[in-house]
């Protein structure tokens, strides 16, 4: 007995003939006759009788497919199963992203948490060389890193490219221009990210070219901690606009700064990694969200100062 021969019992069930059952699967009327014969006599009992021009389930028949008719329900179900792990994957999902990228990921968590409903969603915040490793092992599917991280052992692609903005509270002097330049911090309390952050040396050589001095008060791990300085009044930060915008209107001023400090931002996966259709679903509502905050900050950064 094969699941086959069950499938071809369900059938004559269903339609009462075995021509009917033939079309239904899909194979000729003498095939259904041979399973069916094949089976009667594994089982040592008829199944069915001649009635008219179909075919009548006897009590032996009934008795028995009253057995069968669950475990072809079940094998239905499981191929349901192998369906959904092919195309959308299997498990959580795992994302691990830099810090100053934590509130796109938060949009998109919240977003397939209402369409993956299935699937729960991990996210881990910690630094580009850490992440890196998260990806690299395993423990997570892909990740967002600076683009200044090797990724010598990974497959990675381009996700974003950002410009670090100038961040203030309100009552700050520099919040009544409409572009922060170098030259406008000249003696202001500064707050800086940390030295392992990728800007850092870019943000320190542009000021030390143009013989600037600002007064360092203050550093953050995150552009995050930076924005909250900011934002109490410690001092004015250059930070990434993603951290910015996500409290930007929170007492806190969002300023386009020049020269441009470029923030490249890529998205890794590990080696020969197999991409699902969850990871497929997530990357594609990570680049959309992503857009409309590039677009959120074109607009705060084209718009006119009071």
């Amino acid at each position: 007995m094969n699941f086959r021969q069950i499938e071809m019992l369900r059938a004559i069930m269903l339609s009462g003939s075995a021509s009917r059952a033939a079309e239904m699967l899909g194979v000729t009327q003498p095939a259904i006759s041979r399973s069916l014969a094949e089976l009667e006599r594994d089982l040592g009992f008829v199944l069915f009788v001649r009635s008219g021009n179909g075919l009548r389930a006897t009590a032996e028949g009934i008795a028995f497919w009253q057995e069968a008719e669950p475990i072809h329900r079940q094998i239905d179900n499981l191929r349901d199963v192998a369906h959904r792990i092919r195309d959308r994957g299997v498990g959580s999902l795992r994302i691990a992203t830099l810090p100053a990228l934590t509130s796109l990921l938060v949009e998109v968590m919240a977003r397939l948490s209402r369409e993956q409903p299935r699937h729960p969603i991990a996210l881990r915040s910690h630094s580009s060389v850490e992440v890196r490793q998260l990806v690299s092992s395993g423990q997570c599917n892909f990740g967002l890193i600076s683009g200044e991280t090797s990724t010598i052992g990974l497959e990675a692609e381009s996700f974003s490219r950002y410009e670090a903005v100038c961040v203030m509270a309100p009552e700050h002097p520099l919040a009544r221009l409409a572009r922060i330049r170098p030259e406008d911090l000249e003696g202001c309390d500064f707050i800086s990210v940390s030295p392992e952050d990728s800007a850092r040396p870019i943000v320190d050589t542009i000021f030390a070219e143009r013989g600037i001095k600002r007064n360092l008060v203050a550093e953050g791990y995150t552009s995050q901690l930076c924005c909250d300085l900011a934002r109490r009044k410690v001092g004015v930060a250059l930070v990434n606009p993603v951290a910015a915008l996500a409290v930007a209107g929170c007492d806190l001023i969002v300023r386009p700064f020049t020269p441009t400090i470029p923030l490249e931002v890529l998205v890794v996966f590990a080696a020969n990694q197999r991409h699902t259709h969850l990871v497929q679903t997530s990357l594609a509502a990570l680049r959309a969200v992503d857009q409309t905050l590039l677009n959120r900050l074109r607009s705060i950064c084209s718009a006119q100062v009071p």
